[in-house]
């Protein structure tokens, strides 16, 4: 096998596991079980995805640089989420001080420990971070 070939090779099988994961949401007769797979194939297989193929775009031995549109593809996706998980990360924060400063709704338990708050704080960097470089300093 051609090193240009193994280098791809988590990629393939990246991109059939998302793929397949993606189609069996659709024929799993459980809503929240659909929901989740769903949601993992996108939120988390797609990332996974980009970050593989651009890996073995670095590992092949003659690689040229990116052209414009061919780097775009690839960081569209990246953004994309990007901004959703800044978005989510914001949200959450956002519905967090409403609830302890202005009116607390009845669902809102209130904040037990300061760890509740690690996960918006962590979309909003990585969200920030995924928007401003999606792909890093690899490809340029």
């Amino acid at each position: 096998m051609a090193p240009a070939q193994s280098a791809f090779r988590p990629f393939a099988i990246a991109l059939a596991c998302t793929s397949g994961l993606f189609a069996l949401a659709f024929w799993i007769p459980q809503d929240a079980i659909a929901t989740t797979a769903g949601i993992l194939s996108i939120f988390l297989g797609l990332p996974i995805c980009v970050l593989l193929y651009r890996d073995g775009l670095r590992a092949r031995k003659t690689a040229q640089p990116l052209n414009g549109v061919a780097s775009t593809v690839l960081e569209l996706p990246m953004r994309i989420l990007g901004a959703i998980c800044l978005l989510t990360g914001i949200a959450v924060l956002a519905w967090l001080a409403y609830n302890l400063f202005v009116q607390r709704q009845p669902q809102f338990t209130g904040l037990q420990s300061f760890g509740q708050l690690v996960l918006p704080v962590l979309l909003i960097i990585f969200g920030y971070r995924w928007l401003r470089r999606p792909l890093g300093k690899t490809l340029e």
